[in-house]
């Protein structure tokens, strides 16, 4: 018998070890390879209207990126896996009106916006053309939330008056200038709080809107007995997509009539019908047509249509 094929106990024990780590590796690298996704958030109820779901589904994330979206997702399948049963998971939310930069009462965004599920938020005129490179450079590049803007037409920005009234801040031409150098994040412009009569800031505001091609929001006080209606507002200085905020105050928009406590004719009333109430109809007291139009999510009724 040859001795010298005989392996020692150690030689046997070393060998032994090796292959069940080899055996081990070989099991990791299987399971690694089944778990496709970071994490998967099972048993919620999505609301995603953009891509027509709505009801029970599991969502996968990979890479910082949704990967799936689908009715039963194996938690095998993932490194974590959550029980969101009974709560909603949406897509992030947008605030279109937020006060980050400039305003005394500003806020900051990531403790703010992001615990809510807001993902997304526009400062509504905090900085002016004087100050956005300030604002871009402290707070939106520093920001885990995505941070847009509706640029103040006055220069200084959202800072209380008199600045607000300066109307020789109120420059369309720097206005427009700074936008089409900032359009990855400057969306609109926003006039705000003008304590003068006639319509210099809104139509300043409207005109820089017309050269940069944008829309523009008005946080203004329209008196009917102030010399500034709603109806002149709506119909003669702001253009369609235009906004006016803070619509249900009626010490800023008159939806009804403070004299006589009727619908303001001017209004316009929206009635939801046809099948499933999915077609969207728009009248007026002053209309001379009905246009209509289908819901945004073909075939997906608004959300609250659902609850009991």
């Amino acid at each position: 018998m040859d001795n010298s094929s005989l392996k020692s106990p150690s030689l046997l024990r070393y060998d032994g070890e090796a292959m069940r780590l080899i055996i081990l590796a070989a099991a990791w690298t299987s399971i690694a390879a089944s778990q496709q996704y970071d994490f998967v958030l099972r048993g919620g109820r999505v609301i995603d209207p953009g891509n027509g779901i709505d009801g029970r589904m599991d969502v996968a994330v990979s890479n910082g990126r949704i990967a799936a979206v689908q009715p039963d997702i194996p938690a095998a399948k993932a490194r974590r896996a959550l029980d969101v049963t009974g709560f909603y998971v949406v897509p992030g939310l947008v605030d279109l009106h937020a006060h980050v930069f400039g305003y005394e009462g500003s806020l900051v965004p990531d403790k703010t916006a992001l615990p809510a599920g807001t993902t997304t938020i526009v400062d509504a005129g905090g900085s002016g053309w004087r100050t956005f490179e300030e604002f871009r450079r402290t707070i939106i590049a520093n920001s885990k939330t995505r941070v847009l803007a509706l640029l103040n037409i006055v220069g200084k920005g959202m800072i209380g008056e008199p600045y607000e009234s300066d109307t020789e801040d109120m420059d369309p031409i720097k206005t427009a200038d700074t936008i089409s150098k900032n359009r990855d994040v400057i969306v609109g412009i926003k006039t705000a709080h003008f304590s003068k009569p006639g319509w210099t800031a809104i139509d300043r505001a409207v005109d820089a809107g017309r050269k940069a091609g944008v829309p523009v929001m008005v946080d203004d006080k329209i008196f009917t007995n102030s010399g500034r209606t709603t109806r002149e507002e709506l119909l003669d200085h702001l253009r369609p997509g235009d906004m006016h905020t803070h619509m249900y105050n009626d010490r800023q928009m008159e939806l009804v009539d403070r004299f006589t406590g009727k619908v303001a004719p001017w209004m316009t009333s929206v009635t939801f019908g046809g099948a499933g109430l999915r077609t969207v109809y728009l009248g007026s007291l002053k209309g001379t047509a009905l246009p209509c139009f289908a819901s945004p999510v073909s075939g997906l009724p608004m959300i609250h249509w659902n609850e009991r």
